[in-house]
């Protein structure tokens, strides 16, 4: 279906994409991960059509070259993509908006047009999927929509179109609990053309199918063999992934329990959980590369500099970073031994990191009620 091959984008002297290749076959699912800024925006752009970008390689859909069609022909091909940040469109309602890209896309492959009654149908089955009410059909699209919203009006519009590929940019992202069970389950019934597998954490309440992971299972994917860890803390059924075999730099996928120089709020884990499962990280090797989900490096280095400002490698890293940022760059991934040195959160036995939390009445010096100050610390810094 989409082939792939030796991709790259540009936008000025700025290099994005190096040279990706790539094969999705119909019925196949691939998540594609990296830190912030390693261009997976970049590529969903590259596919959809975004102007600015100078592209090389080869791309096609079904044997068509994507590369020499426009953004509206990619869309009659059956290109969709979900935004990160959904744009809200003032004056234009849902269903107009809906309605008028079906029939647009139909209007394109000389098909014939969808009527209003026919398509309010159409709209009402879709939005079941979703757990939108009607009245969504009669509001502007995505003004003032919360962040869950705006990302489930976005599954309702694949669901109405019905795409060939479906290019989903961090769909999950800032979204709640209640929100990504709703996202999962829009997506779940638009899988009876997508067969490749889905992996989850068991312990957390995920509409199946899916494979559900715990502790100790492993699972392969492009050819590397992963082990699954229990890390509640953020969530109380999160699950990290650690690649397994590596002869050097092996892969962490830790979610949102680690973050460099920091860790993920605990929205229903406790303090215990999460200093267990850092300590799970911190038992890993030291070159282990880092890949958590969120660029948030820098304010949590800035927190992590009130914590110990002592601490003469994190004022290093910190520079380090921010001259990354400076120039556009990513700071992930980071590594196990950096985390060691420079997190407060896997810091807690340091002196000047206990005295911090004494002065803000930690219950004792124990590494448990050390990060209980901190992190409630972090909340409100």
């Amino acid at each position: 279906m989409l082939h792939v091959e030796n991709l790259t984008a540009a936008i000025g002297d700025k290099q994005i994409l190096k040279g990706l290749n790539l094969d999705v076959g119909a019925g196949e699912v691939h998540a594609i991960m990296g830190p912030n800024g390693s261009g997976k925006s970049t590529f969903a752009h590259t596919l959809a059509g975004r102007d600015g970008y100078d592209i090389g390689g080869i791309v096609t859909l079904d044997d068509v070259d994507l590369l020499e069609m426009t953004p509206e022909a990619r869309a009659a091909a059956g290109i969709f993509m979900g935004f990160q940040y959904p744009v809200e469109i003032p004056g234009v309602n849902n269903m107009y908006f809906l309605r008028t890209a079906l029939n647009s896309v139909r209007r394109a492959r000389g098909e014939t047009e969808i009527g209003a009654r026919d398509f309010l149908a159409v709209a009402k089955e879709a939005m079941e999927l979703v757990e939108m009410k009607q009245d969504f059909l009669d509001r502007a699209v995505n003004a003032g929509f919360s962040g869950g919203e705006k990302k489930r009006n976005e599954i309702l519009q694949m669901a109405v179109m019905q795409p060939r590929l479906a290019v989903l940019d961090e769909t999950d992202s800032g979204l709640d609990i209640d929100a990504l069970r709703i996202i999962a389950g829009g997506v779940n019934a638009l899988r009876p053309l997508l067969q490749g597998p889905v992996y989850g954490p068991r312990k957390e309440k995920i509409p199946t199918p899916f494979e559900p992971l715990d502790e100790g299972d492993r699972v392969l994917v492009l050819g590397l063999d992963f082990y699954v860890l229990d890390v509640p803390g953020h969530t109380a059924g999160h699950i990290a992934y650690v690649q397994h075999g590596a002869a050097k730099q092996p892969l962490l996928f830790c979610g949102d329990t680690l973050f460099s120089a920091g860790c993920g709020r605990l929205f229903e884990g406790t303090p215990a959980q999460m200093h267990q499962s850092l300590s799970k990280f911190a038992a890993l090797p030291t070159d282990t590369r880092v890949c958590c989900t969120h660029e948030y490096t820098l304010s949590n280095l800035r927190f992590a500099a009130a914590v110990e400002p002592g601490n003469a490698a994190r004022a290093r890293y910190q520079a380090q970073c921010e001259t990354l940022r400076a120039d556009g760059q990513p700071t992930l991934p980071s590594s196990i031994g950096m985390e060691l040195a420079v997190n407060p959160f896997m810091r807690c036995d340091a002196p000047e990191v206990i005295a911090t939390a004494n002065a803000l009445g930690s219950a004792d010096d124990s590494p448990v009620a050390v990060l209980t100050a901190l992190r409630e610390w972090k909340n409100r810094f």
